[in-house]
């Protein structure tokens, strides 16, 4: 299954490799790190949860079942916290060796290795969950008006 960002509710940048996901519906914002962070990243280049699995699978040591598990539950919460939606009828980027490729700034291999020159261990992914500025980001004017955008006020 392929899924998207949900634009325009949801807005994400990545920052030293730290993924900030902002909820404007809700006023929550997220951290994603390490493995959510790539997770995030690959959803957002358009693959799919079997492709996603591989590339994670690559990129970090660990069992090939649990490490999917994991993503497809990971990638499953974010679609229910509405994070991201289905993409009807999309057709998965090119391979997930691109996808891993792409993870690691690049790499031939496809794989990224830490100072010791080994592969980093698999840890289950999570978003770290802030509420604390909720009310200053649901005071934004963009939720004051409609799809027009502003200065359209919501008739």
């Amino acid at each position: 299954m392929i899924y998207q960002i949900n634009t325009p509710r949801i807005a994400h940048e990545t920052i030293e490799g730290e993924t900030i996901i902002i909820d404007f519906d809700s006023g929550t914002y997220y951290s994603a790190q390490n493995v959510a962070h790539d997770i995030w990243r690959l959803l957002d280049a358009g693959h799919d949860t079997q492709q996603i699995a591989t590339a994670i699978a690559t990129r970090y040591t660990g069992a090939q079942q649990e490490i999917a598990a994991h993503v497809i539950a990971f990638v499953e919460k974010l679609a229910a916290d509405a994070l991201i939606v289905v993409v009807p009828d999309a057709h998965p980027a090119e391979t997930s060796v691109k996808s891993a490729t792409a993870l690691n700034g690049g790499a031939e291999n496809g794989e990224a290795v830490n100072d010791a020159g080994a592969l980093p261990s698999f840890a289950p992914p999570g978003l770290e969950q802030y509420t604390d500025m909720q009310d200053l980001l649901l005071l934004d004017p963009i939720h004051e008006v409609d799809e027009q955008g502003w200065p359209m006020l919501k008739q």
